[in-house]
């Protein structure tokens, strides 16, 4: 791990983490994951920004119980390492909120450039994801706007509303709902084609999801 602030017990604020680069966290191991940047515990008012990790395995940046965070003006360039670009996470404990992701540029060609699940009150817009599958949502009251997501799966957008078990280890707190998804660009395997793009999955339901002016597969 490049930068590790893990498992905080107490309330920690203002932590900024810019202009950082790395190249193969993780791969020295062929067993051993090296995320670029993860974050766990009672953090807030987060700042990550201007970095520029290249070919991480496991995340590249995560975001477990922390809120308050901006993630933005980020770069990704990933190869031949599986390495999902942005995880955002909450182990259950209902306490991952109010996270900005803006202005990033990732490449995951390998697995899920972005993935979000139990957090609340998030806002990811005018960000450029390349990834191998779809963008993977369980969140509430968030928004997915202005965005530009390239996958090469026949889905570029992916809401789950199922009901775990506890047992994963982004964390449940109930299916995506009361989400504003629109002004993206998603395009996918299927170019040119008039099929779905978003997928809704899971045995649970997902309500008042509004998706609306975004364009397929251009």
């Amino acid at each position: 791990v490049f930068v590790n602030i893990e498992n905080v017990k107490i309330v920690s604020s203002n932590v900024v983490i810019k202009n950082c680069s790395s190249v193969g966290t993780g791969l020295v191991t062929p067993l051993q994951e090296g995320m670029f940047i993860s974050l766990s515990g009672l953090l807030e008012n987060v700042l990550v920004e201007g970095n520029h990790p290249t070919n991480v395995k496991g995340s590249v940046f995560e975001v477990i119980g922390p809120r308050l965070v901006r993630i933005a003006n980020n770069s990704y360039a990933g190869t031949t390492a599986v390495a999902t670009g942005i995880v955002l996470g909450d182990n259950n404990y209902g306490v991952t909120e109010q996270i900005t992701v803006t202005g990033n540029t990732l490449n995951c060609p390998q697995d899920k450039a972005f993935v979000a699940y139990g957090v609340k009150n998030c806002s990811i817009s005018g960000n450029t994801f390349y990834a191998k599958d779809f963008c993977d949502f369980k969140m509430r009251e968030s928004s997915f706007t202005g965005n530009m997501v390239n996958v090469n799966n026949q889905y570029a957008l992916a809401f789950d509303s199922s009901t775990w078990d506890g047992s994963s280890h982004y964390g449940s707190d109930g299916p995506s709902q009361n989400n504003i998804i629109t002004g993206n660009v998603l395009n996918t395997s299927r170019s040119g084609s008039t099929g779905p793009v978003v997928i809704f999955r899971g045995s649970g339901t997902t309500t008042n999801n509004s998706l609306g002016g975004s364009l397929a597969n251009q």
